[in-house]
């Protein structure tokens, strides 16, 4: 209530407009949203917030309704409060694996073991790998970085689902704007990063974008979680693989393949517990992963654009108003775009003082911080 006060709804349509959002009889509608919901529940899982929201993009058009789980541990606990028609389960995480939530979920009480298919989300590519997963339980396997085809595969296997929306995806992808590109292959250059495989893959340049952003968004956090696993070797070692495994995984799904291939050598050095080679490429391989800031930013139109404009306390409203519901129905391409509508304006004191704080939150996926630190961002512009 508070953050809807004084926001008409012509006043909302103007705005979610320019930020890339539809605003139809009282709803939010970001890109790409089913027009007709399937009714099948999908429970994403996976330590890494890029690669749950690269499958959250990826499932969007087939109307299911998407769940995550950031570990083993919170995916065996919302088996265990819900049923799931699917579950795309990563398999190196923190604390509970894949593998052992898998087995977990299949011994739940009162549950199918086998109504849910599970699939392994991997980035293990050793000779077989797929064998082994299916030989442990589980239904299926799918390498990452993941492609889209091969999710549609599985999507028609298990769920009989097909892509709702794809046409309307083709026709907005013909119409949106893009950056300048060689004539000759109408794909940008990015230094390091290979595009054409990688929307190939993806299916979409509009989606190769979204992960991109996500990317250079997670560019820093992945950099400082790894840094403070290397002041605890050896004890932390195999939180250390995990994390550049993870990376690894990021990268690929980018396209950014020198990135990825750097990731591989630590992570095979962390697994033998090599803290030689670790010690002298750690520093470099995050000095190279910090330098896509600066290139993704170029590309995506945020690196040194320090112009902002200045935003009406009316607007400012509509857009606090759309993160709070947004973050309320777990619209995360909603949320998203609030954030960066946000970053790319002159702020009161008051709400620009929170911003960074409210950037964690959303991306954490954090509801009730998240409402927190809005409600304090309204009560300030009463207060100006």
């Amino acid at each position: 209530e508070v953050v809807a006060r004084n926001v008409d709804d012509a006043a909302r349509a103007d705005v979610l407009k320019r930020m890339g959002c539809d605003y139809i009889q009282g709803k939010l509608r970001g890109y790409g949203g089913p027009s007709k919901p399937s009714g099948k529940e999908i429970l994403v899982v996976d330590d890494t917030r890029v690669n749950r929201r690269l499958l959250q993009a990826l499932l969007r058009p087939y109307g299911v309704h998407v769940s995550e789980a950031e570990s083993g541990q919170e995916a065996v606990e919302k088996a265990a409060s819900a049923e799931f028609d699917l579950i795309l389960m990563d398999h190196l995480m923190p604390g509970m694996s894949g593998i052992e939530a898998m087995k977990k979920i299949r011994e739940l009480p009162e549950h199918d073991p086998w109504r849910t298919k599970i699939v392994a989300v991997t980035a293990d590519q050793t000779e077989g790998a797929r064998d082994k997963f299916l030989r442990e339980g589980f239904d299926a396997f799918l390498a990452k970085p993941v492609e889209a085809d091969r999710l549609e595969q599985l999507m028609g296997k298990f769920l009989q689902l097909g892509k709702q929306n794809e046409e309307r995806e083709e026709k907005e992808a013909e119409a949106a704007p893009a950056p300048a590109a060689p004539e000759d292959s109408g794909l940008p250059v990015i230094f390091g990063v290979d595009v054409q495989a990688a929307v190939a893959r993806l299916g979409s340049r509009k989606l190769f974008d979204g992960v991109l952003r996500e990317f250079l968004d997670s560019i820093d956090h992945q950099a400082k979680l790894l840094e403070g696993m290397l002041s605890g070797l050896p004890e932390t070692i195999g939180d250390y693989r995990i994390q550049v495994h993870g990376m690894k995984g990021v990268a690929s799904s980018a396209g950014i393949i020198p990135l990825a291939g750097m990731a591989m050598v630590l992570e095979e050095a962390a697994d033998k517990k090599d803290l030689s080679t670790i010690n002298e490429l750690h520093d470099v391989f995050l000095r190279e992963w910090r330098s896509y800031k600066e290139y993704l930013g170029e590309y995506l139109g945020t690196f040194g654009n320090t112009e902002k404009e200045k935003i009406g306390e009316k607007a400012l409203r509509v857009v606090l108003m759309t993160l709070s519901e947004a973050m309320v129905e777990m619209d995360v391409d909603t949320a998203d775009k609030g954030i960066r509508r946000l970053s790319d304006c002159i702020l009161p004191e008051g709400v620009a003082a929170e911003l960074e704080d409210l950037k964690t939150a959303v991306a954490d996926l954090d509801q009730e911080r998240a409402a927190q630190i809005l409600g304090r961002c309204v009560r300030s512009l009463s207060k100006s």
